[in-house]
């Protein structure tokens, strides 16, 4: 691998803080407590080994890991600013009205006190909109059965096609065109931000056709989301000129 490669990492296993994460992600038939400490570890070691690289440090959220994740900042105080970020996602089993909404603002708040960018609530990022959404894109279980949507459970209802022993794709046709060709919601084509937005997902589009709701009108307003990416600029130029 060419040394100068940009090598970029999402890391998609920290669930809370280390008392919230070690509940859920334990080491299988091991006696060994949870991963939190082996992953803030080999995070570090990233950071130590790699010189070219940007690292997400994905956080799924419910509300009970929303409660005293400051911890998890401090844990990977580490971190080079410029190259790692963090990222919110909500469980997607979790109902929305069962979010503090509150909290989240706390979290990123504190974040950007450690000079940490939170990236939630993003615009402009509609060439970066969600892999399912890509037509040559696929997510193969271990059963053979492939599906496009991996925030969804793996039964075999909801699988869009199969894996071949010639190691082709026999694609549910109806399925995949259904996703490829499905429209945009009512309240997106009359929303003043659609420009920069990336879109309401397409599994919940197909799912609830236009009675999909958008987070803009459930959780924050335009004005919230404006102020976020605003501060979170403001805090990426900030941080260039630190380093």
């Amino acid at each position: 691998m060419n040394s100068k490669e940009l090598i970029k990492l999402d890391v998609d296993m920290m669930d809370g803080s280390k008392s919230v994460h070690d509940k859920s992600r334990v080491y299988k038939n091991s006696d060994r407590l949870g991963s939190y400490d082996t992953i803030v570890k080999n995070l570090k070691k990233i950071t130590e080994t790699l010189e070219d690289y940007k690292l997400n440090i994905r956080v799924n959220f419910n509300q009970e890991i929303l409660t005293g994740l400051h911890r998890l900042v401090d844990d990977v105080e580490f971190c080079n600013r410029q190259k790692a970020s963090f990222s919110l996602h909500k469980i997607w089993q979790v109902n929305s009205s069962e979010i503090d909404h509150e909290a989240i603002q706390d979290f990123i708040d504190y974040a950007k006190s450690k000079n940490f960018i939170v990236n939630f609530m993003n615009f402009n990022n509609s060439l970066n909109a969600c892999y399912a959404d890509n037509y040559n894109q696929a997510v193969i279980n271990y059963d053979g059965k492939v599906y496009k949507c991996t925030a969804r459970d793996f039964s075999a209802n909801k699988s869009e096609g199969e894996l071949l022993k010639n190691g082709m794709i026999n694609w549910d046709l109806p399925k995949l065109l259904d996703r490829m060709n499905i429209r945009l919601p009512e309240i997106c084509e009359e929303c003043k931000l659609l420009p920069a937005c990336p879109g309401i997902c397409s599994q919940q589009r197909l799912e609830k056709g236009n009675d999909v709701k958008c987070i803009l009108n459930q959780q924050f307003s335009t004005k919230d989301y404006i102020i976020h990416n605003l501060n979170k600029q403001l805090l990426i130029n900030k941080i260039n000129k630190l380093q």
